[in-house]
Formats: C-alpha cells, structure tokens, sequence
C-alpha cells in the first residue's frame, strides 16, 4: 500500500521515457539542508573536502555508464545542493521511440535518468562516510525537462550564476 502511494506521488512526468534521449535539469539537496560541500564567499563557491568529492564523482558519471551515452554540462556544487544540466544521447540502450510510446514506467531503474542520480548520490555518500562525516541526502531529486534552446540557455545561466545569488 505505502509502495502505491508513493508511485502516484511521483513528480516524474508520466508521459515522458526517462531513459530515452533527453536533456535535464537536476537538483540534488543534502538532508535538512546541511551545508556539507562548502561555502559561498563573496559570490564564490568554497568547496569543502566533501563538496570536493560531489565534483568529482558528477564528473565520473559518463565513464562509469558509457553506453548512455551521458552530455555533462553546466554543473555547480552548492553548500546545500548540486545543479546541472546533463544529456542522456542516443545510444544502443534506448531507442527512439515515438512520443506517445514515451511511458514512464515504475520498476527496475537501470540504464535511465534515475539510475544515474541514484549512482551518484551513493557514490557521494560511500565516500563522505569514508571521511567520517554524518552525510546524507534529501530523498529523491527535481527533475526538469529542458524543451528548447531557449530554456536551456536560461538554465545554464542560472547554474553559473547560483553561487553568486546564494542567500
């Protein structure tokens, strides 16, 4: 039952193959908000060993899933949170398929959008703990479907801009 409602709760599009060629925006957040990774100072982001790692772990995501075919692209470690923009390309994995056929499905989460975050997320976590440190995440992520040239550039600037706007 508890399984039940959270699948109807999701706030992934229902209509949308998360796992087929796509373009996002992602937002992870630490648990409670704690500031884990850094420091903004004066407009610029400080990274703390673990904000260190969340970097270099995003960036470790193509090479650790190859035949996705991943496209990184604007990407900002926050005190609190991770933004970025990242491309799931065409592949031997998923083909195109016709847009009403783009069901999102529950069930295994593998070679997909949630596979990566999850991939990540634990690859964050397994090396903050390393350090000691009582580190964890908020369940889940924001997703965000970039649509057109318009919205990514829009995107992409509100990533490279993030530290400097932090409150």
């Amino acid at each position: 039952m508890a399984k039940d409602r959270a699948r109807l709760n999701s706030l992934r599009l229902s209509e949308w193959d998360y796992s087929g060629k796509g373009l996002y925006f992602i937002t992870m957040v630490t648990e409670n908000r704690n500031p884990f990774f850094g420091q903004i100072m004066e407009g610029e982001m400080i990274l703390s060993p673990m904000g260190e790692i969340a970097l270099h772990e995003w960036f470790r995501s193509p090479e650790l899933r190859p035949d996705m075919n991943l496209h990184l692209f604007e990407f900002v470690v926050m005190p609190d949170h991770v933004h970025a923009l990242i491309g799931i390309g065409a592949n031997t994995i998923h083909k195109d398929r016709e847009p009403e056929k783009n069901l999102s499905t529950f069930g295994p989460q593998r070679n997909n959008l949630a596979s990566v975050i999850r991939g990540y997320k634990s690859a964050v976590t397994t090396q903050s703990r390393k350090l000691g440190a009582p580190f964890g995440w908020q369940r889940g992520y924001h997703d965000m479907i970039i649509r057109d040239k318009r919205h990514l550039l829009n995107v992409a600037r509100y990533i490279r801009k993030n530290p400097e706007n932090y409150i």
